[in-house]
């Protein structure tokens, strides 16, 4: 992350309150609606941002995404924001 300089973009670190789990449900609801895709091109699987998600990035279509509910504390997160 580092070397592409990922950590100085000003959204680096938005969804670290979130916990992982919330974050994983968030990216499986994006590959299932079309936005990200998951490649094996090499030894380990990695995202990639499909057409549809690069369209979503310039504010161009929508996106749903559920709330995760972590069921011991009774706790909904939802995404810190929506795109429409």
């Amino acid at each position: 992350m580092k070397r592409n300089g990922h950590d100085s973009l000003q959204v680096f670190g938005l969804l670290k309150e979130s916990g992982e789990a919330a974050v994983r449900s968030w990216v499986d609801q994006l590959i299932v609606q079309g936005f990200l895709e998951v490649t094996e091109e090499r030894e380990y699987p990695l995202l990639r941002i499909t057409e549809a998600g690069k369209a979503l990035c310039r504010d161009e279509g929508t996106v749903r995404l559920g709330c995760y509910f972590r069921q011991a504390a009774g706790i909904c997160r939802s995404p810190v924001s929506s795109m429409t």
